[in-house]
């Protein structure tokens, strides 16, 4: 089995971003916790759940913007709607998405690339993608993988094609 994990890192700010007059670098998304930020704020320590007052204290010239969950989720379904066209899609969080790769003309590699192209054309996203065996390996490959990079594990593709175990780094 042949399984992509298609992860929009940092997926509700760069939607908030797009629309934004004038981007900023540093964006905190959250209320009371923050929900997202952005990859800016996450280098000097801000992270998703901490207390924004304690996130402003780290990055005090950020843009702190409230969460909009129904947009993000009527997009990240247009995102979806999109990946359903290349293979069966399950949602997994909002900004993640696994795709069966299984019984496809294409090859993985060529389908999850056009994919990659398509969002940041279409939707204006970065993505992180990895083919693994199973969920499990092309997640945890997505978390350790570049934005817009393909990460393959094990298999056609790999590095070592009966590795299981490509994306560790070294």
């Amino acid at each position: 089995m042949r399984v992509a994990c298609v992860h929009l890192p940092h997926f509700a700010v760069e939607l908030e971003r797009q629309r934004l007059t004038s981007p900023s670098r540093l964006i905190i998304i959250g209320e009371q916790a923050v929900y997202d930020c952005s990859r800016e704020a996450s280098k000097v320590g801000v992270r998703p759940g901490m207390r924004v007052s304690e996130a402003l204290g780290i990055c005090g010239k950020a843009l702190t913007l409230p969460t909009d969950l129904p947009y993000y989720e009527r997009r990240f379904n247009d995102v979806l709607d999109l990946l359903e066209g290349s293979s069966p899609v399950e949602p997994a969080t909002l900004g993640t998405a696994y795709l069966l790769l299984d019984g496809l003309s294409d090859q993985p590699t060529v389908i999850t690339e056009n994919i990659r192209s398509t969002l940041h054309s279409t939707f204006g996203l970065t993505s992180c993608i990895a083919i693994a065996p199973n969920k499990f390996l092309s997640y945890v490959a997505t978390q350790l993988t570049e934005p817009d990079e393909l990460r393959v594990i094990g298999g056609p593709g790999a590095r070592d094609p009966g590795a299981t175990a490509d994306y560790i780094p070294s």
